[in-house]
């Protein structure tokens, strides 16, 4: 059987200090950073149509409550909150106990995502299979901006992916990735990062991959901020 979108919930990670950013997120999220006549957290709400959305909050969190209240109120948009930080992965098995879907699309907010990252990211859901584990997205080096690192994150070899080898094209993690909750919780840690969970799959040969060929916009830092202001 094959997943739809109906079937997926939208999370978006929305929980860390940003603290590349500083001082501009000593007073503001990283998610509520303004691009252009939006934020970073607005963008991802305003181009998705998922019937259910989580957002884990922290640093911060009254700002993006504020913000999510005030901007979108016909929205179903669940915040899930962290006393402390969880990691990437504890984070999302935390909010599972708000989610009605099987599988969740994970998104980091610190990407400008566009409509054809969108476009592409929801294609592939149509194809995917209920016996996924998680399947990540990535990005070809040439197409992303604001991020300059020396190695890949990841390769693909025979349609799985395996740590960054530099006999195979650079790519690099978007950001994006639709995990099975049932899978995740099977993990008994309460915090912990998804590198855990990616490197017990890529030891079983079972972490799925797909390149977007949209280009792609990180703001992790200054440069890939500035970047994407001054995008037409």
């Amino acid at each position: 059987m094959n997943l739809k979108i109906k079937n997926i919930s939208l999370m978006i990670l929305s929980a860390g200090y940003g603290k590349r950013l500083r001082p501009l997120t000593d007073t503001v999220p990283k998610p509520l950073i303004k691009i252009k006549n939006t934020t970073l957290l607005g963008n991802i709400i305003n181009n998705t149509s998922f019937t259910e959305m989580i957002i884990n909050i922290h640093y911060k969190s009254e700002i993006i409550k504020n913000y999510i209240r005030d901007k979108f109120p016909e929205k179903n948009i669940i915040l899930s909150y962290e006393k402390k930080l969880l990691d990437t992965a504890g984070g999302v098995k935390n909010a599972s106990k708000h989610i009605s879907n099987d599988f969740a699309l994970v998104l980091n907010s610190d990407v400008f995502w566009s409509k054809m990252n969108f476009k592409e990211i929801l294609n592939s859901i149509q194809s995917l299979h209920k016996d996924t584990k998680c399947k990540l997205f990535l990005i070809e080096s040439k197409n992303a901006y604001g991020i300059d690192k020396v190695n890949g994150d990841f390769s693909i070899k025979n349609g799985k992916l395996e740590r960054y080898n530099y006999n195979f094209p650079k790519l690099y993690y978007s950001g994006a990735q639709i995990i099975s909750l049932n899978f995740l919780k099977s993990y008994k840690k309460n915090i912990f990062s998804f590198n855990l969970i990616w490197d017990d799959l890529i030891k079983k040969n079972m972490l799925e991959g797909e390149i977007i060929k949209s280009k792609w916009y990180h703001v992790g830092d200054y440069k890939g901020l500035n970047i994407v202001k001054d995008l037409d």
